[in-house]
């Protein structure tokens, strides 16, 4: 199965709870700053060095972020508005876990990986920014080795782990966000040679 046909199915699945949250007077926009909500709260647990709880209310926050679309759809509330909320939103769930790491590695004394968690943070950021800008002048870049659901999927995996190997996904992340900033530059160089808009 491809991935795109893992998402179709996916999507497919959770249709029936966007349209359950709908009946019970759930909005999509709604749900999107839950997700936000618990990310802030994930982010605290992660200052307090309480890793596996932060990873809990991380899941949650990625849940909505799943979930929202499918009430945008039952409740027929699809907007642009609610995708720039949704965007925005997703942005500053991101600072809240890396803020949180940030913090949490300042207090230890462990400079070196703050200021991993503040270029993971950054990099996260610009790999955002890049594709916003991107379809600003009229390129389509969606491309990268290290995109939303990469970073947030090797976030977990470090979280639920912890000590030396959160340390490393730190880095890692860190890396391969401004690697896929440049890939994106690069890209988007190439594809305005070639006139491709």
């Amino acid at each position: 199965m491809t991935v795109a046909e893992w998402k179709h199915r996916f999507r497919e699945g959770i249709e029936p709870l966007g349209r359950a949250l709908v009946r019970i007077g759930i909005t999509a926009n709604g749900v999107t700053a839950a997700g936000a909500v618990l990310c802030l709260v994930a982010g605290v647990c992660l200052f307090r060095g309480q890793f596996r709880l932060g990873l809990l209310f991380f899941v949650a926050g990625g849940c909505c972020d799943f979930i929202d679309g499918a009430v945008a759809r039952a409740g027929g509330t699809v907007s642009a508005f609610g995708a720039f909320l949704d965007s925005v939103l997703d942005r500053y769930s991101e600072m809240f876990l890396y803020v949180g790491l940030m913090g949490w590695f300042i207090r230890c004394g462990e400079m070196t990986v703050a200021l991993a968690s503040a270029g993971a943070l950054a990099g996260s950021l610009l790999v955002s920014y890049a594709r916003a800008r991107a379809e600003g002048v009229g390129f389509s870049c969606s491309e990268g080795v290290a995109q939303r659901p990469e970073r947030l999927m090797l976030l977990g995996v470090g979280l639920l782990c912890g000590g030396d190997l959160l340390r490393g996904v730190i880095w890692l992340v860190a890396v391969a966000s401004h690697l896929t900033v440049i890939q994106r530059m690069v890209i988007v160089s190439r594809r305005a040679r070639k006139g491709e808009r």
